[in-house]
């Protein structure tokens, strides 16, 4: 698997400086799209923060080294020891339910040592203002697991920040790929109306951040750049509907928390041809890669298909190269069913033993869910940059020691760095047999 550290860090500028947001937002980076802890590396050496949905990826981002004040703990599941822990370690902390919320209130009776001075504590909100087209990544539908149903909820969510103090932040997240992004702009709308009774009945400044979650939605099928991009489109939609927000005198910091967005288009994954055969009439390359990395392309593929590509055993993309023919394929991956395809009746260049498969746009929502079936190893995940772009960050301290090579790619020497070694067979054999 490789990662375009450029990319990220061109990705992590606009949206930091040229996007239009207001000067004080927290960006944050949802750490289940991708853990690699030297993928975050990226977004905490240039000030952004870290939304974490789990213990587990609290822990990732405190081992990091994002400072506490950069994190919010969004996880719906929270129990006593992680909701103590989080407080404890001083993070932003939003509350998914009635019942966290009075957890939360006796543990903080109990101890109220809990409360740091600069201590965030929100309350999730479903907006309940419309799904998109995929259900399964929708949150703020009339049903949802997520948050507090905002339209049967009101009053009771306003009394709560007349009841408890400490309450001072409010968060919200429509749901993700394939949402409109008027459907979240009209989320953020609700909840900042909100916002604003829970100030008329609490006093002005009691809000003092309005996290708006992530979502936004990525192009899988081209690389073509909009002349207005998302994170554009958002902060312009913003400005023209809460322009208080981007007054210098706005008590109220803005937080947002994308994934995908920052980082799918930054990976892509290869992986050599071991076989070929004919059936049926259709041409099948056997992979490496499959269901276990490109789980969602597998499964289903009418919602995420990714745009695969045949690389000669060189690397050089055979696509349009002069006498190569093109052919219906299917490219499989390695798994033991059938559904193990990212590629199914495609007309692409005709891949033979000891090619290239090369996958795009996976630097997100993959290896954060490989699959254990069938016990294979995860893979090594690598970074590349110009040799150009490495010696300003190495100038600026920002590249790690251990770089295993230089690459001649398109012309322009790329540097690669080792993020994360693949997972070796013990690792896997332990997985299955640790009994402590």
């Amino acid at each position: 698997m490789l990662m375009d550290l450029d990319q990220i860090l061109a990705t992590i500028t606009h949206i930091q400086q040229e996007a239009g947001y207001p000067a004080s937002t927290l960006h944050t980076v949802a750490v289940k799209a991708n853990p690699v802890g030297k993928v975050l590396q990226q977004f905490r050496d240039r000030g952004m923060g870290a939304e974490a949905a789990s213990l587990g990826e609290l822990q990732q981002a405190l081992q990091v080294g994002f400072p506490p004040e950069r994190i919010v703990f969004d996880s719906p599941a929270k129990t006593r020891s992680e909701l103590r822990f989080a407080l404890s370690a001083g993070v932003a902390v939003n509350l998914d339910n009635f019942q966290e919320l009075q957890r939360a209130a006796d543990l903080l009776a109990a101890e109220p040592a809990l409360i740091q001075q600069q201590q965030l504590i929100g309350l999730r909100i479903n907006p309940q203002v419309g799904e998109g087209s995929i259900a399964a990544l929708s949150t703020g539908g009339a049903v949802s697991k997520f948050g507090f149903p905002l339209q049967e909820a009101r009053g009771e969510l306003i009394a709560a920040f007349q009841a408890h103090p400490w309450l001072n932040m409010l968060h919200l997240h429509v749901g993700s790929q394939g949402l409109e992004l008027g459907t979240t702009m009209a989320g953020v709308a609700a909840v900042w109306k909100l916002l604003k009774e829970i100030e008329a009945a609490c006093g002005k400044g009691r809000v003092r951040v309005l996290d708006i979650g992530g979502g936004l939605s990525v192009d899988f099928a081209s690389d073509d750049v909009p002349q207005e991009t998302l994170f554009q489109k958002q902060a312009r939609l913003l400005d023209a509907s809460i322009p208080e927000l981007f007054s210098p005198d706005c008590s109220v910091r803005l937080v947002t928390e994308n994934g995908r967005s920052l980082l799918a288009k930054a990976g892509c994954v290869a992986s050599v041809v071991e076989y070929t055969k004919s059936s049926g009439g259709r041409h099948i390359a056997v992979t490496h890669v499959g269901a276990d990395l490109c789980m969602r392309a597998c499964y289903m593929p009418d919602t995420w298909g990714l745009r695969v590509f045949v690389c000669d055993a060189k690397g050089r993309q055979k696509e349009g190269a002069a006498g190569v023919e093109e052919v219906v394929q299917d490219i499989a991956g390695p798994l033991c069913f059938q559904g193990d395809r990212l590629a199914v009746g495609r007309n692409m260049p005709e891949a033979e033993v000891g090619d290239y498969v090369l996958v795009a746009d996976v630097g997100a929502y993959t290896l954060s869910m490989y699959s254990r079936y069938n016990s294979r190893c995860s893979p090594p995940v690598y970074g590349y940059r110009s040799t150009s772009a490495a010696a300003g960050a190495a100038a600026e301290g920002q590249v790690a020691a251990a770089v295993d090579s230089q690459v001649a790619a398109g012309g322009d020497a790329m540097q690669l760095e080792l993020l994360r070694a693949g997972e070796t067979l013990q690792q896997v054999l332990h997985f299955w047999n640790q009994l402590e």
